[in-house]
């Protein structure tokens, strides 16, 4: 397998442009530029086949063309104008030409060609240059906008922004965050950080996308050592304060294969529904907690799950983080999605999530959430093993299901308290046993004592 991806990433960087080198020449010049940066897990790749054929629109973007690998395509052209527009409006503000762009493009253009795996199909020339100023400029003023809320003439911020920001968290989708950081150096104002501009877009992800209450914000390292946007937005949904640190894992070691029982060792749990039944308590977790920090204590059966808020852009982040998450070969998150599948099995699980206020269903539609949830991991084999947090979390909560007691008091319930219609019926038996009772004991009150009586 490794060898394979090995060969696809020398044939993508030896293929953009005309191929009149030879191999040896080829060696020498990777030899040369081979950086820090060039691993397969700081590189973006195209989504596996095998996702693809769940959901592909998830995977592609729906207004605004972001890298090279959708450039061009003919339903995302309409926002190249304003692209344009807003290069005009910064090139005035700063007062520099697009010659200094292009002279600091130029001389980084061989190594963000080498952060993209897949073949980059453009003619000789600065037309990959011309992309990534573009791309990269849209992108900073874009960040400016959501900040100051400022030149509202370009276009309706309100109106476009989450269809923009949809799209800038795809895994085909992402610009080198060192290419965004030598364009903002000449772009920047006085006062303005590099840093300070992308907390902006991870905080509006943590508050707008997955409900989180208070606002992170990441330090200048993590950001200038992260790859691309949707790293960041990985590392913020794969944070913890009550895990244990990730075990490392071969990053050439990709598993996309078809989800199977029995290839997981993953102790699977029951649905929420049939879990209340067994006595387990759900609850929300407390204010500042992370949707990993999931907790279960084994004496009283409570079990603390963060808030998630569901929207429409909630699987299309999903399924990206997902896809980049195989390409790693990590599964934290993956791992948080499987707990969640086990958790959900109908709209009923949903529902009962909800009362609880673990999840916010922003669309109405418990359906459709249960859904989600059953598809999301689809051809994708998690990598819990029996050392894992989340598969001694589910150890715990089937320990407690399996008590005797609470095996009894599930049945009971399951039985003659499943609906309203059979408790009344439970209701009236009992209210005929006691009438019965207290007759029986009223008889064997008079027979023996009659003068009382």
């Amino acid at each position: 397998m490794l060898l394979l991806l090995v060969e696809q990433i020398y044939i993508s960087r030896t293929t953009t442009g005309k191929d009149s080198i030879s191999l040896a020449e080829k060696l020498e010049r990777e030899s040369a530029t081979m950086s820090k940066s060039e691993t397969w897990y700081n590189m973006i790749h195209k989504v596996h086949p095998s996702l693809r054929t769940v959901n592909e629109k998830e995977y592609e973007p729906s207004l605004v063309s972001i890298g090279p690998y959708h450039h061009g395509s003919q339903n995302l052209r309409g926002m190249e104008k304003y692209k344009v527009r807003m290069l005009h409006l910064l090139l005035v503000r700063t007062q520099k030409s697009l010659e200094n762009y292009m002279e600091l493009m130029r001389g980084i253009k061989e190594e963000a060609l080498r952060y993209y795996a897949s073949d980059i199909k453009m003619d000789d020339g600065d037309k990959f240059a011309e992309m990534m100023i573009l791309d990269g400029c849209f992108i900073l003023e874009f960040l400016r906008n959501m900040q100051k809320k400022r030149d509202k003439s370009v276009f309706n911020l309100n109106l476009l922004m989450p269809d923009i920001f949809r799209d800038l968290v795809l895994f085909e989708h992402q610009l080198p965050l060192s290419v965004l950081s030598k364009l903002f150096e000449l772009t920047k104002a006085e006062t303005e950080t590099f840093a300070q501009l992308i907390n902006v877009f991870v905080k509006h992800f943590c508050v707008h996308y997955i409900g989180e209450k208070e606002e992170p914000s990441l330090d200048t390292d993590k950001i200038k050592n992260s790859p691309h946007l949707l790293h960041l937005v990985y590392m913020t949904c794969k944070k913890s304060t009550t895990r244990r640190k990730p075990k490392k894992t071969n990053v050439g070691d990709i598993k996309l294969l078809i989800k199977s029982d029995n290839e997981r060792n993953f102790q699977f749990i029951k649905s929420a529904t049939t879990l209340e039944e067994f006595g387990v308590v759900f609850k929300k977790a407390e204010k500042g907690a992370k949707l990993r920090d999931i907790t279960f204590t084994k004496n009283d059966g409570v079990l603390k799950i963060p808030q998630l808020m569901i929207s429409d852009r909630t699987e299309t982040i999903f399924r990206n983080l997902v896809a980049y998450e195989k390409y790693i070969g990590n599964s934290d998150f993956t791992d948080y999605l499987f707990f969640m599948d086990c958790l959900i099995n109908s709209p009923k699980d949903v529902e009962l999530l909800r009362h609880r206020g673990i999840i916010e269903n922003m669309l109405g539609d418990d359906e459709y959430v249960s859904l989600m949830f059953n598809k999301i991991c689809s051809y994708v084999v998690t990598e819990i093993s029996t050392d894992s947090d989340f598969d001694e979390l589910c150890q715990d909560i089937n320990e407690y299901s399996a008590r005797r007691l609470n095996k009894w008091m599930a049945k009971l319930w399951h039985q003659y308290f499943s609906s309203p219609w059979s408790s009344i019926s439970v209701f009236a038996a009992l209210v005929l046993l006691g009438l019965t009772t207290v007759q029986t004991m009223f008889s064997i009150i008079s027979y023996t004592n009659p003068k009382q009586s």
